[in-house]
């Protein structure tokens, strides 16, 4: 699967880092949320500071920004709203899990 052929709304092609962004950001925040877990579990950090605070960077800091810098599609970007819906629920679904 090509991510070449991505293209904004105005079939304008995204530039090479964009198209570097999209096909490396989640893969690497997964494998960086991993190893900090990792990391502080083995340093002795509390086991709720070793799991949550590599997800809450990732979920809710990290991938959120990169969805913001630079959507699949300018029109999918989200909005204020959609920012605090999805914030709130990243929240509720974290601390229930």
């Amino acid at each position: 699967m090509s991510h070449a052929a991505s293209v904004t709304p105005i079939n304008t092609p995204r530039s090479l880092w964009q198209e570097v962004v999209a096909v490396i950001a989640y893969p690497a925040c997964l494998l960086a949320a991993i190893l900090a877990f990792l990391w502080s579990s083995a340093n002795g950090y509390p086991k709720w500071v070793s799991a949550y605070l590599p997800v809450i960077v990732c979920a809710a800091v990290v991938l959120p920004l990169l969805e913001r810098v630079s959507p699949y599609r300018l029109d999918w970007r989200p909005s204020r709203d959609d920012w605090h819906t999805d914030a709130l629920y990243t929240i509720v679904v974290q601390v229930a899990l």
